[in-house]
Order: structure tokens, then C-alpha cells, then sequence
């Protein structure tokens, strides 16, 4: 029969390992925003058709167009125009949702006249979208860079096998796993058309890493 010293122990011990326990099943579930992002980012809001964020169309919608949409959408405080990059630049203004990381502008960039991408910053992580997305609707883009930084790159994928949006992560070289997956992305929703090459050596249901650079 166990003293009463050694029960005390074990109860210690227990709840140690119980904590742990749930430590390891809240690292198992993404960011409380990313359902709402993913959500928001495939119902093609205010554009009828993907890809379609804060109610811009990529390959669609003009540079005049997409101004006044920015310079009365809720989200946004400022915009500005770079004339000589072919880019609208904005703030936030506090009314964004939760998943926009608003330290950082967001960008979309011009081409004849016609929104080619728009790129968000967000606090999700590649995990949260890992976890998020399975089987093929989370897709390893081919994109390999000589750098000492390297941008690892995917793409969500609709139900038709086409592409939703893209998300980026700048990563270092040097990284273990939880960096990797705990890495902050951006999004990056571009026209229709490009059909990226995806990583042959990933199989789309794919949920590690190998040495990237």
C-alpha cells in the first residue's frame, strides 16, 4: 500500500502528465481565426467568383475600381498609391478581423490596368493552415530560392482542384519543426492563369518538412 508521501507524488505526477496532455491537444488545433479566415477567404464575398478578397478580384477588377473599394472598405484607413510600382498599399484601420496581422500593409499590384495579386499579412501559421486543410486542399508549391532566406510556398486548393489563394511563409534556412510550422504567413491571392508547379517529391497530403536551402 503506498504512503501517504507517495500518493501525494503520484497525484503530482498525474497532473503534470495531464497538463502536458492538453498542452499537446491545444498545439493540435489552429489559431481560433483561421476557420474564420479560410471561411472568408473561400465564399468569394462581394466578387461572385474565387479569387476574391475584401471584395477585389485578382485578373478582374481595375486599378480605379480596386481604389475605391479599399478607400471605403471598413478594414482600411489609409491607401496609397505607388505610381511607380503599379501598387496600392493600405493601413488598417482597428476593424479588421482577428486573423489580419495589422503591423503590416497590405499590398496589391497592378498590371495594364488589372489587380494582378493581392497580398495580405495574417497571424496565422502555416501549421494553422496545415491543420486547417488536409488531403489535397493543401498543396507544397515548387519554389525553391538561393537566398539565405526562403520563402516556402503552398496553395489551397477548392474542391474543384483549383486554386483559392496561395500562402507564403519567409522562413531561415536554419529551422527546426516547430519554427516551420509556427511560422507567420501571408496570403497571396493572384489572378486566374498561372498554374504553379508543385513539388513532385510532396504528395498532397503531405505534413512535413524536409531541409529546404
Amino acid at each position: 500500500m503506498l504512503s501517504a508521501s507517495l500518493r501525494r507524488a503520484w497525484v503530482a505526477l498525474s497532473l503534470v502528465f495531464a497538463a502536458l496532455a492538453g498542452g499537446i491537444r491545444a498545439l493540435s488545433q489552429p489559431h481560433p481565426a483561421a476557420a474564420a479566415f479560410a471561411a472568408y477567404a473561400l465564399s468569394a464575398e462581394g466578387c461572385g467568383a474565387l479569387p476574391c478578397l475584401m471584395a477585389i478580384r485578382p485578373g478582374v477588377t481595375s486599378l480605379g475600381e480596386a481604389y475605391a473599394i479599399l478607400d471605403a472598405h471598413p478594414w482600411v484607413r489609409n491607401v496609397d498609391l505607388y505610381i511607380d510600382l503599379n501598387a496600392l498599399a493600405w493601413s488598417w484601420s482597428g476593424a479588421q478581423p482577428a486573423w489580419v496581422d495589422a503591423s503590416s500593409s497590405g499590398v496589391l499590384w497592378v498590371y495594364r490596368n488589372i489587380v494582378q495579386y493581392i497580398r495580405i499579412p495574417t497571424r496565422l501559421t502555416l501549421g494553422d493552415l496545415a491543420l486547417l486543410h488536409s488531403g489535397e486542399t493543401f498543396r507544397r508549391i515548387a519554389s525553391p530560392r538561393a537566398a539565405s532566406y526562403y520563402i516556402a510556398e503552398y496553395a489551397v486548393m477548392t474542391d474543384a482542384d483549383q486554386i483559392a489563394y496561395r500562402v507564403e511563409a519567409m522562413i531561415s534556412c536554419r529551422f527546426d519543426t516547430a519554427r516551420f510550422w509556427n511560422t507567420p504567413i501571408r496570403i497571396n491571392m493572384p489572378a486566374p492563369g498561372g498554374v504553379p508547379s508543385f513539388d513532385p517529391v510532396v504528395e498532397p497530403n503531405w505534413v512535413g518538412e524536409r531541409r529546404l536551402c
